[in-house]
């Protein structure tokens, strides 16, 4: 694991065919970084090609489909730091609400206190950290209701 404040915090470590550190344990997903479903479907079948050359399987076809996949990614994750960017959490964008106890996520119950104390106990800065560390913003409104409060 290691911690990338822009990928949303900790995150397991792999190589080019999602293959962590502890073998035979492949990653795809949140686990590696926050980037939305089109990034962890590419990275899910990268981990199978990954995990069928683990078995000893050498196709060419299987060649030409991770080099079509890896650059899929490539474009996602450029996209994905875009959003990333745009989405960097300021600090002055919690100093505006006084109490703790104000509810900022209603699907998920989350309050202004439990986000200030992820933030602090974490130093986290970045918006999908937060989600992923509270669900703020990952109920059933998918963050329609509390976005624009």
């Amino acid at each position: 694991m290691r911690f990338d404040r822009e990928q949303g915090g900790w995150i397991a470590s792999h190589d080019e065919w999602m293959q962590s550190s502890v073998l035979p344990i492949f990653v795809a997903g949140e686990i590696i970084g926050v980037g939305g479903a089109e990034i962890a479907e590419l990275e899910g079948e990268l981990a199978g090609i990954g995990i069928l050359q683990l078995l000893g399987y050498e196709e060419e076809k299987l060649r030409v489909r991770a080099k079509h996949l890896q650059n899929q990614l490539s474009s996602w994750r450029r996209f994905a730091r875009l959003l990333g960017e745009a989405t960097t959490l300021k600090p002055e964008t919690l100093t505006s609400i006084r109490t703790d106890t104000t509810l900022i996520c209603r699907c998920e119950e989350i309050s202004a206190g439990m986000i200030r104390q992820a933030i602090s106990t974490n130093q986290i800065e970045d918006v999908n950290a937060i989600k992923q560390l509270t669900r703020c913003g990952m109920g059933l409104c998918q963050g329609r209701y509390c976005e624009n409060s």
